[in-house]
């Protein structure tokens, strides 16, 4: 499936979207997010044999230009759904960041359990409808790397939109504070035969 049409599916469902065809000088020596570096070692672990791999990039920061809120992070997650049931082959989804942190400001260390232990129950119970609210209205809570949980939200999207009220699985929780962050593992499981169907 051609980086076009994923493009012009997702404008389709009304997303702005922009394509990284390369990195500039200074880009390239910043390197890649760690939000998919962290990652390559470990879905990429053979590098004489790679994954096709198409990097969807989320505005997680809550700074002018865009706001993304939960509810835009859900249909955009319904529509990468609808993009993947258009192809035969198998795909992974994955949503890589941390959950409650702001590590270069003001809460510093400080890890919102509360939150994540919430965030982390939508996704247990299968109801990623109620996280729609999130990011719709100022918190300090939400700021700085607690906005990376746009990328899980995105993902529960997905998810929902192949297999409606699909439970999750927790595989970990840690209120990681001496890296000041809260630290979540979940995953869902769909079985190739029953994707989209309910």
């Amino acid at each position: 499936m051609p980086w076009q049409h994923l493009i012009a599916c997702h404008i389709q469902d009304g997303f702005d979207v922009g394509n990284l065809a390369g990195l500039d000088e200074e880009q390239q020596a910043l390197g890649v997010p760690h939000g998919w570096s962290n990652l390559i070692p470990h879905i990429l672990p053979d590098p004489d044999n790679p994954i096709p791999v198409v990097l969807v990039f989320v505005n997680v920061d809550d700074g002018p230009p865009v706001i993304i809120n939960g509810e835009r992070c859900l249909e955009l997650g319904r529509s990468i759904a609808n993009i993947c049931e258009n192809t035969d082959k198998r795909i992974a989804i994955i949503g890589s960041g941390g959950m409650s942190h702001d590590p270069k400001g003001p809460r510093s260390g400080w890890v919102d359990e509360p939150l994540d232990n919430w965030f982390m129950k939508q996704i247990i119970d299968g109801t990623p409808e109620n996280m729609k609210a999130m990011f719709r209205f100022r918190s300090e809570n939400f700021v700085g790397g607690t906005g990376e949980l746009r990328c899980w939200i995105t993902v529960a999207g997905t998810i929902d939109q192949l297999k409606k009220g699909q439970k999750g699985t927790k595989v970990d929780y840690i209120a990681a504070r001496k890296v000041t962050s809260g630290v979540g593992w979940a995953f869902w499981d769909l079985p190739p035969n029953r994707i989209g169907s309910d």
